[in-house]
């Protein structure tokens, strides 16, 4: 009996989460299809955008000690000793896109 109720739990869980997927990716058109054409894919990069920036982040800020990345529809450099300024990471220097690739690529 424990056990079905765990399963239940983990059911309702999924369920939720289905749903939350669907509003994200515009919605429910009642079939309960939400992943139509393109769009799956697009989540699916998108997510793997954020996993990468978010590592990518780690590292520059160990080496900098000052940028850290954000992505939000491309990826935003986050300069914490100009109050947190945020810029676009195609409008970086030099030197600042060499830190970038640098984080991006060592581990």
């Amino acid at each position: 009996m424990a056990r079905l109720r765990k399963d239940l739990k983990a059911r309702a869980a999924l369920a939720a989460e289905r749903e939350a997927l669907q509003v994200t990716l515009g919605g429910d058109d009642g079939d309960g299809d939400g992943f139509e054409g393109d769009r799956f894919q697009e989540y699916l990069l998108e997510e793997a955008f954020r996993g990468l920036v978010a590592g990518a982040s780690v590292r520059m800020r160990d080496i900098s000690n000052r940028y850290t990345l954000e992505w939000l529809r491309g990826v935003l450099r986050v300069d914490h000793d100009n109050a947190g300024e945020r810029r676009r990471a195609d409008t970086l220097s030099g030197g600042e896109t060499f830190m970038l690739r640098c984080a991006s690529r060592c581990s």
